[in-house]
This record gives C-alpha cells, sequence and structure tokens, in this order.
C-alpha cells in the first residue's frame, strides 16, 4: 500500500483504479467550466486513484512535505494552512468539494502549505507524472489546469485582501457569502442555505481572530438578522443585506470558467477544418498559457511562503503580503497588454510606483522595452521593496529626499544588456541592516539569479543605490521602436 502521506496511515492504492466519474466531484466542476470535452474527462477518469475518507480535524498533508500525488476533494470541508513557531495556524483557503487540494504541488516539490480536513472527507489522488503525461498529450487539459492555477491565485488574493484590510465583521459576512456561492456552483446549496460544518475554533484559524472575537461577531450578524446556524447548517435570512455588509462579489470567484476568447470549441460544432499546422499553433499557445500561469503560482506560493513566516508579527506579515501580491497583479496587468509571453516595462514600473510619481518624489526615465514574463515581475517586485524600504527608512521618508530611477541597453563585452539604477537622494544615510531579511534578499541575490545577471547595493550618506545588469538575451528585451510599437 502506498501512504497518502508520511504523517500518518491514510493510504491509497498503489495503482489507480477507476473511481467513476459520478463520484468525481472535480470532474464534475471541471465539466461545467467549458474548458474540456467528455473524452478527456473520462481520460482523467481513469488515473485517479480510489477515494480515501479522513475523519475530521486530521492533518493528512504535512508543511512542506514533498509527494508526487496530487489530491481532489470529493465530499467534505478542508483546508490549507501555515503554522507559525508558537503554534498558532492561519488557513489560507478553505477547500469545497470539487477542489484541487494542492494544486501547486503541480510545479513544487514541496508546497509549504499544509492540508487538512476541517469535516469528514472523501479524497481522490493522481500521480502528478500521470496527470503532466495526460496534458502532454491534450492541449484542452493543459488550458484547462492553467486556468485551474489562475482562478486559486484569484482566490487567495481576495482572501489576503480579507485578512488586511476588511473587519470581522465584513471579513465573516464575506466568508459566509463566497461559501454559499462556491457550494451553490457544484449543486451543494440553494442560495439560502448550506452545510457549515466548521466550529468557531476554525472560523478563528480562517478569519486570524480569537474564539471569543469570532463569537461576538457571529452574534452581530444574528442580531442584525442576516444569518442564523442551527446544528451544522448555515441559513442566509437576507443574502443581499448579507453581501452588502461584507462588500462581496463573486467575480474573483471565476465561476464561468475562462475568457471565451481562449475557450476550446468541440470539433464537432465547428464548420471548418483545422490544418496540422492550426493545429500545432493551437497547442503551442495552450502549452505556453499552462507554462506562464505555472510561473505565476510558484512565484505567488513562494511570497506566501515568505512572507508569512514565524519570525515576522501576523500584521505586519499580511501587510507585506497584500502589498507584493499587488505588485504582482500590475505585472501580470502588463503582460495582459502584451502576448503572456512579454509585458512593456515602463508600464509596469508606472504601476509598481504610481502613489509617488505623481508627487515628483521619483524621477523615472528610460525607453520601453518588452521583457519576458518572468523577467517582468521578478523586476517590479524587486522596485516595490525598494520603494517600500525608501518610505520607510530611506529618502521617501523625508520630506526632502527624492528618488532618481534610470534605464537603458548599455554595450559592454559580450553582449547588451539591460542597465537599471535606483538611487536615493535627500533622505537619511543609507545603513546596511543588521540582518538579512527577505526584502533585502529579493532585491539582491534573488533578482540577480532570476535575470542571470548582477545586482548591487550601496550603503552611502547620501542614501541607498542599488544598480541591476542584466543581459539581454536572457531577458528577452527589445526596445519598443524594434517591436514594431
Amino acid at each position: 500500500m502506498e501512504k497518502l502521506m508520511q504523517v500518518n496511515n491514510y493510504t491509497t492504492p498503489s495503482a489507480p483504479s477507476r473511481v467513476g466519474r459520478q463520484s468525481n466531484t472535480f470532474l464534475e466542476r471541471l465539466g461545467r467550466l467549458d474548458l474540456v470535452e467528455d473524452g478527456d474527462l473520462a481520460a482523467l477518469d481513469t488515473i485517479f486513484s480510489s477515494p480515501v475518507d479522513v475523519p475530521a480535524k486530521k492533518d493528512f498533508v504535512a508543511e512542506d512535505h514533498a509527494s508526487d500525488r496530487i489530491h481532489v476533494l470529493l465530499d467534505g470541508w478542508a483546508c490549507r494552512y501555515r503554522t507559525i513557531a508558537d503554534g498558532r495556524r492561519q488557513i489560507v483557503t478553505v477547500c469545497l468539494p470539487g477542489d484541487i487540494l494542492d494544486i501547486d504541488r503541480l510545479y513544487l516539490e514541496a508546497p509549504g502549505c499544509g492540508v487538512a480536513s476541517l469535516s469528514p472527507c472523501r479524497i481522490a489522488s493522481v500521480h502528478r507524472e500521470d496527470l503532466f503525461a495526460q496534458m502532454d498529450q491534450n492541449h484542452r487539459l493543459a488550458t484547462a489546469f492553467g486556468w485551474l492555477g489562475a482562478a486559486d491565485n484569484a482566490l487567495l488574493a481576495e482572501h489576503s485582501v480579507n485578512l488586511g484590510r476588511r473587519s470581522a465583521r465584513e471579513h465573516l459576512a464575506h466568508l459566509m457569502c463566497e461559501i454559499m456561492v462556491r457550494l451553490e456552483s457544484v449543486g451543494l446549496a440553494d442560495g439560502s442555505n448550506c452545510s457549515w460544518p466548521i466550529t468557531q475554533e476554525q472560523i478563528a484559524d480562517i478569519l486570524g481572530l480569537t474564539p471569543v472575537h469570532v463569537n461576538r461577531t457571529m452574534q452581530e450578524l444574528r442580531a442584525r438578522h442576516l444569518i442564523e446556524i442551527s446544528g451544522q447548517e448555515l441559513h442566509i435570512l437576507d443574502r443581499k443585506g448579507l453581501e452588502r455588509s461584507a462588500g462581496f462579489d463573486s467575480g474573483y470567484l471565476q465561476l464561468h470558467g475562462c475568457r471565451p476568447e481562449i475557450r476550446i470549441v468541440s470539433h464537432a460544432d465547428q464548420d471548418v477544418s483545422r490544418s496540422a499546422e492550426q493545429e500545432e499553433g493551437i497547442q503551442l499557445r495552450d502549452r505556453e498559457m499552462a507554462h506562464r500561469f505555472k510561473n505565476l503560482v510558484g512565484v505567488a506560493q513562494a511570497l506566501v511562503h515568505q512572507s508569512l513566516r514565524s519570525d515576522v508579527p501576523v500584521d505586519q506579515a499580511r501587510e507585506a503580503l497584500l502589498a507584493r501580491l499587488a505588485v504582482l497583479g500590475t505585472a501580470i496587468d502588463a503582460l495582459t497588454k502584451g502576448d503572456w509571453r512579454h509585458g512593456q516595462l515602463k508600464r509596469a514600473i508606472e504601476e509598481t510606483l504610481v502613489l509617488r510619481q505623481g508627487t515628483g518624489r521619483i524621477h523615472c526615465s528610460g525607453p520601453d522595452l518588452r521583457l519576458t514574463a518572468s523577467a517582468l515581475t521578478t523586476i517590479a517586485l524587486a522596485l516595490h521593496e525598494l520603494q517600500t524600504n525608501a518610505l520607510k527608512y530611506g529618502a521617501l521618508s523625508t520630506d526632502s529626499g527624492s528618488v532618481e530611477l534610470l534605464w537603458k541597453v548599455i554595450d559592454g563585452p559580450g553582449e547588451p544588456r539591460l542597465w537599471m539604477q535606483w538611487a536615493e537622494r535627500g533622505g537619511p544615510e543609507a545603513r546596511k541592516p543588521m540582518h538579512s531579511g527577505f526584502g533585502s534578499r529579493l532585491i539582491a541575490e534573488n533578482t540577480a539569479h532570476a535575470l542571470g545577471g548582477e545586482t548591487m547595493v550601496d550603503f552611502t550618506p547620501e542614501g541607498l543605490t542599488w544598480l541591476l545588469l542584466a543581459p539581454l538575451d536572457r531577458i528577452g528585451a527589445k526596445d519598443d521602436s524594434e517591436a514594431g510599437g
């Protein structure tokens, strides 16, 4: 018998055994999204293991645990979570029937989050290499799993906003609205009533509050005649009122599948025949899309893992995570204006530094360059960390300080390179920090490694100076005039 995990004894068969599509809520959910065809679902069905039952309140994937299997939730409630040094737990995502419990495991050997059951669960799993083999043979499946990764990121971003910006009442109301809508989408709720098998302690771990605070907040929603809970059932008495109280908009849940222009239409519904070249081009595009989503999932997971590390106060970690995810969003926005493989550097810089450029405190100058997706994301995150540091400790922490950000293409020995400099002036003396945190590592060795270049950080009485040199052939940069606009 093959262990489902190393920390307990729940097991799944070593060889796949057909689950049966009617019992696989994940395949049913995938089928509703208009991303794949019936034959694709049948092929996926054959590689899933027989389901295993897990009791409530049990860890079944340990934090930072390496595994070659990916798990889907067929029934019950589960969660992804992180635990800090003193034992306190933050539930990152509530998982419902039809969800992939560890989609990041597709691309990361040992994702940071653990997975635990909140209620009794039924879980099936699939070997990662078997899934990759299916995706390699079928571009529709590659697109579908890329989309699922992007939808998971959207859910994570909204939960970060809940933790960092919404009040306890807004957050709890938002959670209830979200759960109702997600269960409705898989046929497990009627819009006013749904299961609610979680305790106040578990809700506290979701909201980042104490159970006492959760109880007070629950009573407040009851007093407003918005909800009632009886046993393990949630009854929403005034859905519009609850949504207004939460500021809830379900758009982030991506319930209707991907954008129409990238949906895969059945050949039987088309009155045209594709040439072999056209079909190959479509498969190449979809593999590229899946690859980009894979990279974005990896970046988002790394940001969560580093921002929520145990040596940082929770409130400070939430604020840092929210800001970093927002910068990731600006990089994604710049990519959507291009072809998802490249984006405009100037647009990403303008949106990353938007809060300070209009005041004349940050002066930016340089040509518009097209960078690869990974390079654009890396540089945007580095500039965000530099700006944050300048606001707290550097030139932007005083009324007289300013920053000059310059970039250009330079010729040198071997190959052209991107040269970029961030120079602070008029602020306090720059002092090298005694301890190197995630932000310091991100602007230095992380950026240099990701771009295949060099970074230098100089702490002077005039202010901090940061220099980046990166080879153009590595970051895919091209002057916009050469790119045809």
